[in-house]
């Protein structure tokens, strides 16, 4: 019996008769009770106890003081600038601390479209608190990415050039990002 006779059946039934035939949608219960959302007040929100970054000169006027384990996404067509204006963000980053880059988009780091922008963008005396490797996402037999970020005494920051390059997709995006933008998760 085709569906559009079955339908067409039960339409033309007086409607106590249809409504015995349709069965009630059980609603499905979930195994475990739900997390309540929490709500916060504007007060909450000013008045909170943050971890910033002190910036300063153009850095503030554009970011104004950043929160430590915040992440950041830097897109746009390609040969805007991205690569420079991060590593101009990476030499003002030295203040703070070290910069792992994960360069998967540039010959793995060491191409000389890479040297030349480490000489335009980054200060010779920052240069050795920029670490630049190329580290894959996921692997059984190589450290990742993840893995050397959460190793004690690893790097401040972490660059990831290019998310596309990298193959990354977005639940890998995700678990790393959620790992190292979360203070209560992010290493020790």
């Amino acid at each position: 019996m085709s569906v559009s006779k079955i339908v067409r059946e039960i339409w033309e039934q007086p409607d106590n008769a249809r409504t015995d035939k349709l069965k009630p949608v059980k609603k499905l219960e979930s195994a475990h009770k739900k997390k309540k959302i929490r709500v916060l007040k504007p007060s909450d929100i000013i008045n909170k106890q943050r971890s910033i970054y002190e910036f300063t000169g153009a850095f503030f006027e554009s970011f104004g003081n950043p929160e430590r384990h915040a992440r950041w996404f830097i897109t746009g067509p390609s040969f805007s600038g991205k690569s420079s204006f991060v590593f101009t963000l990476c030499d003002y980053l030295t203040q703070h601390g070290i910069v792992d880059y994960n360069n998967h988009e540039e010959a793995g780091g060491d191409a000389q479209t890479v040297a030349d922008k480490l000489q335009k963008h980054v200060a010779e005396e920052n240069r050795s608190k920029i670490r630049l490797y190329k580290a894959p996402i996921e692997s059984d037999t190589h450290e990742t990415f993840l893995e050397r970020l959460m190793k004690k005494g690893s790097a401040d920051f972490a660059v990831l050039d290019s998310v596309q390059h990298a193959e990354m997709n977005r639940s890998q995006y995700l678990h790393i990002t959620g790992k190292l933008s979360n203070p209560a998760k992010a290493k020790a």
